[in-house]
């Protein structure tokens, strides 16, 4: 191997040589990986020829679990603050992930982000007024900004939401 001429190796527990149609791979955050299409849809060759597959890139399995865990941390730790330091403690994580991967396909997964910290939050917001129903909560908490409906905001703050990241 070329590698070992210039004093470096694979390493056989780390490397998994794999066909990008079966798994793909993993790189720096991203998936990489391609998918049957069919001849509508289809990539094409340099010389315009159908190849019956489409190359995806979006954000790994892992990057998503890690940043999920990286919200509720923060969320867990922010217990009994009040929701303008709540708010101003995740809009710098949100907007630095979403920004990373804004490059790729990422639309679904930052929907399934926001899903997932709606949540949450709403496990924060139950946890900071236990004796309140869902509706006195969500009253409070959440608000309808420009139109959209369930804005975690204040009258100062409004917290930034992947999806409305563009992808570029």
């Amino acid at each position: 191997c070329w590698l070992q001429g210039i004093g470096l190796h694979l390493s056989p527990t780390k490397t998994k040589i794999v066909h990008t149609l079966q798994t793909g791979f993993d790189f720096l955050g991203f998936n990489v990986r391609q998918y049957a299409a069919g001849k509508h849809r289809t990539a094409k060759g340099p010389h315009g020829e159908l190849l019956g597959f489409k190359t995806l890139i979006k954000p790994s399995k892992e990057s998503q679990k890690q940043h999920v865990r990286k919200m509720k941390e923060t969320i867990r730790r922010l217990r009994g603050h009040p929701q303008n330091h709540v708010i101003a403690e995740l809009n710098p994580i949100i907007k630095g992930w979403a920004n990373y991967y804004r490059t790729q396909v990422s639309k679904t997964t930052f929907c399934t982000m926001d899903h997932m910290l709606w949540y949450q939050l709403y496990q924060w917001v139950q946890w900071n007024n236990p004796k309140k129903g869902m509706r006195q909560n969500t009253q409070k908490y959440w608000q309808t900004r420009n139109g959209r409906k369930w804005v975690f905001a204040t009258e100062e703050a409004t917290l930034v939401q992947h999806a409305n990241v563009a992808i570029k």
